[in-house]
């Protein structure tokens, strides 16, 4: 059975260069874990803390989308105001704002009435 505090043999140790692939992997994870501890808030313990990892490899398949104009409205109002589209009806809040995306995309015709 394995021991979690024994000491490395050149043997078993990735740290040296026998190992050129697994000593890649081991920097590049220490440098994004530096990396994300320098920009990490002191004091404060945020409840989530993302990474953007990159792969190197090619896309097999794409997908093309088309959003429908009422699509497009909801997509907006999801980006810009970093909340779930409401369902009806809606709050004096949410149809100002709906209004001002239908104006803002040039279909003030699709304005909510008050």
């Amino acid at each position: 059975m394995p021991r979690y505090f024994t000491t490395a043999t050149p043997q078993t140790c990735i740290c040296d260069d026998n190992y050129p692939e697994e000593l890649l992997f081991l920097r590049e994870v220490t440098e994004d874990f530096k990396r994300l501890i320098e920009h990490y808030p002191e004091g404060v313990f945020p409840t989530t803390v993302s990474l953007t990892l990159n792969f190197n490899a090619n896309a097999e398949m794409t997908e093309k989308i088309v959003l429908s104009l009422e699509g497009t409205m909801m997509y907006i109002y999801v980006k810009m105001f970093k909340e779930q589209f409401p369902s009806e009806p809606f709050t004096e809040l949410q149809r100002q704002r709906i209004n001002a995306i239908w104006e803002g995309i040039g279909h003030p015709e699709n304005i909510i009435p008050t």
